[in-house]
């Protein structure tokens, strides 16, 4: 049995608000239908949580509502909509609204200004008609000539003299001429339908014409009837194709039959009132090649004062259009990364000719203009491609510059008639859609799984060092999950240049100063947000781990311990280099607390797992990060000399290569007499540069692709005397089939079973291992197969993935829906 107690707190044409609770079944959520008249509109769950509600005894007070009613129902004859409960089918609420139409008086008034404009320009296209028959007297047969003798530049070609001359010579002198790029096999057709305007075509082109992108396109022009300058489009705007209507189609009908002559393999819509910003154009083309799932991709939209007009378009359950960001400031990182989008706007889509005519084109259904772009997107999802935002395009739009923004007259008009019939073809799908503009943030990524908050010191470089190397590999693998990423850098709120840009590119929401300014901050905002809080390093987490579980309650933290810093501060301490004792207890004591505070703690090896289990902590993970393996390198006879690679930051790696080169270095060269030493990594310090003027001894620095040293190497080695957590050096040699003569310490957590053969205690083991295993080409291979076999299995996507699967828990489900 259910009874329902339901309020409405308010009711208009624009939304309805209050709150259903059923009184026999507390823990149901009320699903409340919407009916207009008898026909289904719209449903909306009553689920929203308010304190007054809670206060009042309604439930625990997470039984409100509010639903945002569409554009084409603000005004109108008169209106009866039925709240109907979708489980026992009983009527909540009929709310009925009178007629609403302009004042009789406003509305003549209106009328009357409406009929004097439209008489002043019927005189004045009567008089520009004229015009243009003139015109095309004369143009036409010169055009023609001027084609078919194919001169070099239409500009300087000879004019007869008369009225055309003169006409061509104004022109010429308000709109400079304009070259577009000729190319005989273009990639991209660039289709720009038009209707008179052309000072924004001439505008549009002149930017395109100037851009220094590489991507070979060519530009078609569709005039659906100008009687402006557009009619002398051939003679200013040189390799430009033109097609003109013989009749009037509309927009839309220009915009496929501008496709229909396309010979490039990728379309791309462009309004005439948009002015592309340098690299538009590639960006827009690199996402479609490092995307192939991707069908359609646009613009990050900029109004002409610099704000932002649109970062990707959601649409609200009733379909009402959200341009995501309008207003805001474009380099916000919000608004950076690339992420799907209900829609992309027809001022600046671009999608792959395959699946335009999969598709059919845009469909005629929504004659003559408007939401056939939001339609075209819908039904490519539907049909299994993605719909992508590109950030790096960003394109200037003057909105309404070609069509209006006035929704009563005008083109502009059709907006709110096509409105309704988007609703009708998708209403099942828009049921997933939020139904008010009331949470933008977590909407934009609606299909997230779950919402990850990832906090580092700094923005990752993995070509850099192996912490950065395991943020980025989980940062990649969480996504592969489902997740939506969120990235700060806690120490450094900057962007950080490429490597940000990187994050960004590979769909990671970067928060970053001047926008975000704190960890407390951005949560202070977004608390509500995340479902998993995940702290990468030492400092980071004994640093925040406080705020996030105050702020953020509900979230799940993590901790990734990248290494255990106060037990590489002990080792270190042994070798008589590592500060007072005292210091080391409170680094140990802080880290131990965060650990403590933490719902899973993630280490990348098992010997540090023990560490921590032996102090209490059960909620420990060895999860290390993935890394490729290169199975088909150069054999043994192929291959000389050794290779070290460390980044210089990490001070264990100085001090190894210090100790090795002192103390190894020597007695290896008596037994190996023409025996090389390759050293490479990044922020070396000129004490280890200076290494490079002992014989044998190259000092490379840093080196952008490892790739070509590890195929070229014989052996790697890591003589590291103290530190702590997985070595990546150690783990990428194996990986790429390049055997590593380490000490315990650097294959510390490596279970690899050949062990005894490439672990070095001490200088005479290290020279007497590695001189055998240089020159012993049988061994050596045995070495190399082993450790890519060890590394297949434990350092691949899958092993990891398992791994970050068990530290986030349940919340690493698919999407519902």
């Amino acid at each position: 049995m259910s009874r329902a107690v339901f309020h409405l707190d308010h009711a208009d044409r624009k939304s309805l608000a209050g709150w259903a609770y059923d009184v026999d079944r507390p823990e149901r959520h009320i699903c409340i239908i919407v009916l207009d008249g008898t026909e289904y509109l719209t449903e909306v769950t009553a689920n929203t949580f308010r304190k007054d509600l809670e206060v009042a005894g309604v439930g625990t007070g997470d039984h409100a509502f509010h639903l945002a009613l569409p554009s084409f129902l603000q005004q109108g004859p008169a209106l009866r909509l039925r709240l109907i409960d979708a489980d026992t089918r009983a009527v909540l609420a009929v709310i009925s609204f009178a007629a609403e139409f302009e004042p009789a008086g406003q509305l003549l008034r209106r009328l009357g200004e409406q009929l004097q404009r439209e008489l002043g320009e019927a005189g004045a296209q009567a008089e520009r008609s004229l015009a243009a028959r003139t015109l095309l007297d004369g143009m036409l047969p010169l055009l023609d000539s001027l084609l078919q003798a194919a001169q070099p530049a239409l500009d300087e070609s000879p004019l007869p003299d008369g009225p055309f001359q003169a006409a061509l010579a104004a022109a010429r002198e308000r709109f400079p001429p304009v070259t577009l790029r000729d190319h005989a096999a273009p990639r991209v057709s660039i289709i720009i339908p038009v209707f008179g305007k052309f000072e924004l075509t001439h505008a549009c082109l002149a930017t395109l014409s100037e851009l220094p992108d590489t991507t070979p396109y060519e530009v078609i022009l569709v005039d659906d009837g100008s009687v402006d300058e557009t009619l002398l489009a051939p003679l200013l705007i040189r390799h430009l194709r033109l097609l003109r209507n013989r009749s009037t189609l509309g927009f839309l009908r220009s915009c496929n039959a501008g496709a229909a002559m396309a010979r490039g393999e990728l379309l791309y819509f462009l309004n005439n009132d948009t002015e592309l910003q340098p690299g538009s154009l590639d960006a827009l083309v690199t996402l479609l090649e490092e995307e192939p799932e991707t069908g359609i991709v646009g613009s990050k939209l900029i109004n002409k004062d610099g704000t932002l007009q649109e970062a990707g378009g959601i649409i609200l359950r009733l379909a009402d259009g959200v341009n995501y960001g309008r207003g805001g400031d474009p380099l916000d990182g919000r608004f950076n990364y690339r992420r799907d989008a209900d829609y992309v706007s027809g001022a600046s889509l671009m999608t792959r000719r395959a699946v335009f005519d999969q598709l059919g084109g845009f469909d005629e259904e929504f004659l003559p203009a408007y939401y056939e772009d939001t339609d075209y997107c819908f039904r490519a999802r539907a049909a299994g491609w993605r719909v992508r935002y590109q950030p790096r395009s960003a394109v200037i739009h003057l909105e309404g510059g070609t069509g209006g923004t006035d929704l009563a007259v005008g083109p502009k008009r059709h907006q709110v008639v096509n409105a309704r019939r988007f609703l009708q073809r998708w209403r099942k799908v828009l049921l997933r859609h939020a139904p008010a503009a009331t949470a933008m943030e977590r909407e934009k990524d609606r299909g997230a799984a779950f919402r990850m908050l990832f906090i580092d010191a700094t923005v990752p470089t993995p070509r850099q060092d192996a912490g950065s190397a395991a943020a980025a590999c989980h940062i990649r693998l969480l996504q592969h999950m489902g997740a939506k990423v969120t990235f700060i850098a806690a120490s450094h709120m900057g962007l950080q240049g490429e490597d940000g840009e990187a994050l960004q590119d590979a769909g990671i929401e970067v928060l970053h100063h001047p926008f975000a300014w704190s960890v407390e901050e951005v949560l202070r905002r977004r608390k509500d947000e995340f479902d998993v809080i995940y702290l990468h390093r030492g400092e980071v987490a004994v640093r925040h781990i406080a705020i996030c579980r105050a702020l953020a309650p509900k979230a799940r933290i993590v901790y990734s311990v990248a290494d255990l810093h106060f037990l590489r501060l002990e080792r270190q301490a042994e070798l008589g280099d590592a500060g007072p004792a005292p210091a080391i207890d409170v680094r140990r004591e802080a880290e131990m607390a965060a650990i403590m505070q933490a719902d899973a703690v993630i280490v990348h090896s098992s010997a540090e797992a023990s560490v921590l289990r032996a102090c209490m902590a059960s909620h420990v993970e060895v999860v290390p990060w993935a890394v490729p393996l290169v199975p088909d390198g150069p054999g043994h006879a192929e291959r000389q000399g050794l290779l070290f690679v460390g980044g210089f930051r990490h001070p264990p790696n100085s001090d190894g290569i210090r100790w090795f080169v002192q103390r190894v270095w020597p007695g290896l060269r008596d037994r190996l007499p023409e025996l090389t030493l390759t050293i490479v990594g990044s922020h070396m310090p000129d004490e280890i540069r200076a290494l490079g003027a002992q014989p044998g001894i190259t000092v490379a620095g840093y080196v952008e692709e490892l790739a070509p040293l590890y195929a070229a190497h014989r052996l790697a080695v890591a003589p590291l005397r103290y530190g702590a957590g997985l070595k990546g050096k150690v783990i990428e040699a194996l990986a790429t089939g390049l055997p590593c003569i380490g000490t315990p310490i650097a294959y510390e957590g490596i279970g690899l079973p050949c062990i005894g053969s490439v672990q070095a205690a001490g200088e005479e083991e290290f020279i007497l291992k590695l001189a055998a295993l240089y020159k012993d080409a049988v061994a050596w291979h045995a070495v190399r197969e082993t450790g890519l076999a060890f590394a297949r299995s434990e350092y691949s996507e899958a092993a990891v993935t398992a791994g970050l699967q068990r530290a986030i828990g349940a919340l690493a489900l698919p999407a519902a829906g």
